[in-house]
Parts: structure tokens; C-alpha cells; sequence
């Protein structure tokens, strides 16, 4: 009997921090195999009816463990099987439960910012009519109220917090099972960080096509294109039922670059009050990471 598959490397995250591409880029590998599924979720949701399932792309959670292994079924012997679900930085409940079953697995975490990568959020949640609120800084307030126009609960400020979320990471896992990368370096320099991380995880190197967009941030310009792709309507639900995701998302993906423009910049009032907000956490991440992090104290742009 073949055994089944599955995974031996996680990508925990951050949002907003180039988990998508990411993850895109790795699943060209022909010694690496992704789930088809991005955002599955299971280890933070095992057995759990969460209330978001209907908002978005969190309708694709996985919540039991034979439908999750089902994943990964089309895995034809790869040396790394890997999945991405960034709820899991934050989730004790996913770090306990991937160390219970896969206690030697690999670790991949991508930090961002913290008040960069919560704008970002905003910016999506704003775009997609999941956020109706105008600033930043009152949507973090509904938050605090229990109030969650995106559907999740912390997706602002909470999942900036970093330090804490790694240490339990590093105390299941050993800090040598857990990869820490950096937003910037990944943009700056995708292909150094991928020869790394192939290193980590147990593949050759590999240099894969990088020219596709993924996940692009901004605002849509045309209001008929915005409602076409995040709003139910006749023409996304035919999508789902006769495309293949990997085609849906390349799709979406090209009408997102042509259509969105730039979201404005952050004032600096809101910066500020989140920089302070951050200030300890940062400076304990630093520490903790041995990366010198002065460059996200810097005061607002």
C-alpha cells in the first residue's frame, strides 16, 4: 500500500508579508510539492466551525484531518511537502498541533513591518468591501469592540505583535527548525532568500519564473470591476464551478494589475500612534531574531 503523503515544511506566515508568492514560487519546484490549497487553515481550526469560513478565501478551511490529508494526495514522491496558512504564526492551538503530529517538520516565517503589513491588510479588506471604515486607526477600534467588518478577528494590529508568536515556535520546534526571514530581503532579493530556504528544507536550487505578480495591494479604479470580483454575482460563480483555482487566481490576478492604482500613503499621525504601539515588541523581536530591526523603528515617511 503507498503510504500517504504528507507535509514535512510549513510557511507560517505573516499576512500580508509575501506568503502568496511565496509559496507560488516554491510549488514550481519539481523536487517540492505545495497543496493546491493556499490558506487551509486546518491546524489553527481543527474541528472548529469558525465564523469567518464565509468571508472570502477562508471559505477553502480545511477542518478535519482526512480531508486534509487529501491535500496532498497527488504528491508523486517530492523530498519537501509543504502548505501555507498564515494563521498559524499567532495560533498556539496550530503550533502544538503541527509539533504533536510533525514534531521534526520545517518552519517558515516571513515578517513584515508591523504597521506597514497592517496597512496593507487595511488596503485589501478595503478593496475587497470587507472594511467599512475609511482610516486605519478606526477599524482597529471596531476590532477592540468586537466589531470585525473583514470577518476575522486581530487581522490589524494583533498580528503585528510578533515576539511572543515566534517564541512558541521556538520552544516546541528548537530555533533550528524555524526560519525567520524578513519582508524586505524577500523583496529585495527573492532568489537569495529561495537558495536558502531550498537549502533549509532539503532541495536542490532552483530558479523559478518569478515574473507573475502575486497577491498585488491598491485600490480598484472601476467600481464594475471591483463587484465583478468581490461580490457574489453570476460570473465568479460559474468560475468557481468550471476553472481550476490556480487558473481562477491567475486571472484574478491580471485583472487586479490592470485595474488597481495605489492606495495613499499613510498619514503620519496614524503611523506614529502605532509605532509607539509597537516600539517593545520590536525591539524584543530583535533581539530574539539577532537581526538589527532599526529600520521599522524609523519615524513616519
Amino acid at each position: 500500500m503507498t503510504a500517504i503523503a504528507k507535509p514535512n515544511f510549513f510557511i507560517l506566515g505573516a499576512a500580508k508579508a509575501g506568503t502568496t508568492a511565496l509559496a507560488a514560487y516554491l510549488s514550481q519546484h519539481p523536487q517540492i510539492y505545495m497543496s493546491p490549497v493556499k490558506e487551509p487553515h486546518f491546524f489553527a481550526l481543527e474541528n472548529e466551525n469558525p465564523a469567518f469560513l464565509d468571508s472570502g478565501d477562508a471559505a477553502r478551511a480545511v477542518t478535519n484531518w482526512e480531508n486534509y490529508l487529501k491535500l496532498f494526495v497527488e504528491s508523486r514522491g517530492e523530498k519537501a511537502i509543504g502548505e501555507a496558512s498564515t494563521t498559524y504564526l499567532h495560533s498556539e492551538k496550530a503550533a502544538k498541533g503541527i509539533y504533536d503530529r510533525f514534531p521534526n517538520a520545517r518552519l517558515i516565517v516571513i515578517l513584515r513591518q508591523p504597521i506597514e503589513r497592517a496597512y496593507s491588510a487595511f488596503v485589501m479588506y478595503r478593496r475587497e468591501s470587507r472594511e467599512e471604515n475609511e482610516k486605519l486607526l478606526d477599524a482597529i477600534d471596531y476590532e477592540h469592540l468586537g466589531k470585525h467588518y473583514a470577518g476575522e478577528s486581530g487581522v490589524y494590529l494583533a498580528r503585528g505583535y510578533y515576539s511572543q508568536a515566534l517564541m512558541t515556535y521556538f520552544d516546541l520546534f528548537g530555533r533550528d527548525n524555524v526560519k525567520v526571514y524578513l519582508y524586505e530581503e524577500f523583496r529585495k532579493q527573492p532568489q537569495a532568500m529561495l537558495d536558502d530556504l531550498h537549502s533549509f528544507i532539503g532541495v536542490d536550487q532552483f530558479q523559478p519564473d518569478m515574473s507573475m505578480a502575486h497577491n498585488v495591494g491598491g485600490l480598484h479604479k472601476s467600481q464594475t470591476l471591483k463587484t465583478l470580483l468581490t461580490r457574489p454575482n453570476p460570473v465568479r460563480f460559474l468560475a468557481r464551478r468550471m476553472l481550476p483555482e490556480a487558473l481562477r487566481i491567475g486571472v484574478r490576478e491580471r485583472i487586479k494589475r490592470f485595474d488597481l492604482q495605489k492606495a495613499p500613503e499613510m498619514d503620519a499621525v496614524t503611523w506614529s500612534i502605532l509605532l509607539e504601539k509597537y516600539r517593545g515588541d520590536i525591539v524584543t523581536l530583535q533581539d530574539l531574531i539577532q537581526q538589527d530591526l532599526a529600520h521599522w523603528l524609523r519615524p513616519a515617511p
